[in-house]
């Protein structure tokens, strides 16, 4: 991979992932408080005010404000004229007759009532004012409640969100280890030189890297071997999930797939799509399992992948240099110390495709990368922290001059077919509707030259695990160039150097070191398949639960991790 991968405008927030990923920002509840209808009370207090008087008259004995005529009753004066005058001896101030007296007592009824109803009605009023405010407190009460407990039950759950390089979790919580985890397990850090051919490593010229791994101080490998096809994006996700490129979904730098009617492109926004990603790298693992994981550029980390991105996460790729990278990983290291970090380099890469493999270039850009790994792994050393942290140092595939080009549109129109992918040194070719058919592509291409191999899908060779029936990504027409041989489709190659051949060439090994307080030294020469590298990464993390099913095997960890009784 030649140049950036990521486009500028894809730093993300989880929040879908949910969908999947997410972005990236985190969602609170939030409740609303609905208002106490008011009304209703009103409504049944007009009601309650309805009280019989009727009823209460026939208790008016026991009521103390309860009047009747026999109050104002007095004797009647034998003089007639005394009635009205209010004198005379032994005569009343007011003497009534009998039917003033009628009207008086039925004015006395007048006056209990107005006595009477006003004090039932504040009664009843007072007692629904009361129901009332228990009701409101009763509300409100239960609603506090809701919020509290849902804010408790759902603090665990909350997506880590698509970060840059905050120095900050987005997280409020801590994630809980699981019992198999202990907080004194080393760190680990993986840092990929891409494109850093397994024999880079003997020219002399990368004293930091052979200081790793020289007197019995780390492993190293012989090589390591990539999966079909050897390119950055398949490879990188291959060591990060343990899959091989059929079943992780990432079967090229560019792709297309017929069931979404999607295009990927590594330098395009839909590397942060979390659709292209099946599997579970190792930065979701950890994170499942209560650990934290830094990214740096590495290819797959841009997508929240079944809700879960690292933090801090650098997800807008540029040609940034090794030292750039690696001081901001170092001061991740001082400052959040992740569990585990994955690290991306391409100025290896990048030297080999533009200048080729026997270039100064590519010597001065192991060189620069070898410097910039010694100014780390001394700071780390300098700050206590390289006792405490397991190394690993690999590449994703190697790199082979360009002797030779296949021009394939001599014989076919390139207008008939879809390719779904980069055309070197790979033909990924679809039919289109109403143009030529499968077999009519095959009977074309097939036999135009000795150096390129056309296959139907279901004929793919199965040591390139690239047949799988049921990934529709992989195109029923597939062209493989033999080594150094690059495919013309219309488009010019200036590069000088490629890959993506048969990984069972040499050129397209890449390299292994590990190095750390958990890492054997002296080892014997071993080689191994990428796709190892995932149980690897688990046993240095020490994460033994819930572990996701993949295509490598235990070899590589049985044979690199120390033993308990081992010094």
């Amino acid at each position: 991979m030649s140049t950036s991968y990521f486009s500028n405008s894809n730093s993300m927030s989880f929040n879908n992932y949910s969908a999947l990923v997410g972005d990236g920002d985190e969602d609170e509840d939030q409740f609303e408080h609905q208002d106490i209808n008011h009304s209703g009370i009103g409504s049944n207090s007009n009601n309650n005010r309805n009280i019989n008087n009727n009823n209460n008259n026939s208790h008016q004995d026991h009521n103390p404000f309860f009047f009747t005529s026999k109050d104002f009753e007095q004797t009647p004066s034998s003089s007639p004229s005394n009635k009205k005058s209010g004198s005379g001896a032994g005569g009343s101030r007011f003497a009534l007759d009998d039917d003033e007296e009628e009207d008086k007592e039925d004015h006395a009824f007048i006056e209990v009532e107005r006595l009477i109803a006003p004090s039932s009605a504040l009664y009843n009023k007072r007692r629904l004012l009361a129901f009332g405010l228990l009701l409101i407190l009763l509300i409100l009460g239960t609603t506090i409640s809701i919020v509290i407990y849902r804010n408790i039950s759902h603090k665990d759950d909350q997506d880590v969100p698509l970060d840059s390089s905050s120095s900050s979790s987005s997280s409020s919580s801590e994630p809980v280890p699981p019992s198999s985890y202990s907080t004194n397990i080393p760190n680990l850090i993986v840092i990929s030189i891409d494109g850093c051919r397994w024999d880079y490593l003997n020219r002399g010229i990368t004293p930091n890297l052979q200081a790793l791994y020289n007197n019995a101080k780390g492993a190293h490998a012989q090589f390591i071997t990539p999966q079909f096809p050897s390119k950055t994006f398949p490879n990188h996700y291959s060591l990060a999930t343990g899959l091989y490129p059929e079943y992780h979904g990432i079967i090229g730098n560019q792709m297309y797939d017929p069931t979404a009617n999607k295009y990927f492109d590594y330098k395009k926004p839909a590397v942060t799509d979390p659709f292209w990603y099946w599997g579970e790298p190792i930065w979701v693992t950890a994170l499942k399992n209560g650990l934290t994981a830094a990214c740096y550029f590495w290819p797959g980390c841009s997508a929240p992948i079944q809700g879960y991105s690292p933090n801090p996460n650098m997800v807008t790729y540029s040609d940034t240099q090794a030292t750039d990278v690696l001081g901001t990983v170092f001061q991740w290291q001082l400052n959040q110390r992740p569990n585990l970090t994955m690290v991306y380099l391409s100025d290896v890469d990048i030297a080999g495709h533009e200048y080729g493999t026997e270039s100064k270039q590519v010597n001065q850009a192991l060189g620069f990368v070898d410097g910039a790994i010694g100014t780390f792994i001394k700071n780390m050393t300098d700050a206590g922290l390289i006792e405490n942290t397991n190394i690993l140092i690999l590449s994703d595939h190697g790199m082979t001059n360009i002797t030779g080009t296949i021009d394939i549109t001599t014989y076919i129109n390139m207008s008939q077919i879809l390719l779904g992918g980069g055309a070197t040194p790979i033909l990924s070719i679809f039919p289109i509707d109403g143009e030529l058919t499968v077999d009519e592509i095959y009977d074309k291409l097939s036999g135009i030259h000795p150096n390129l191999t056309i296959y139907r899908k279901e004929d793919v060779p199965a040591q390139y695990n690239f047949n799988s029936t049921t990934n529709a990504r992989i195109a029923p027409i597939i062209g493989v160039a033999d080594l150094g041989w690059a495919v013309y489709t219309g488009k010019a190659i200036t590069d000088f150097a490629t890959h993506g051949y048969d990984p069972v060439n040499m050129n397209m090994k890449g390299i292994f070191i590990g190095h750390g307080p958990n890492i054997k030294g002296g080892l014997m020469p071993f080689n191994f398949s990428n796709t190892d590298a995932y149980t690897l990464y688990t046993g240095l993390l020490n994460i033994t639960e819930n572990l996701p099913i993949t295509n490598g095997t235990t070899y590589l960890r049985n044979l690199v991790i120390k033993s308990k009784s081992e010094p």
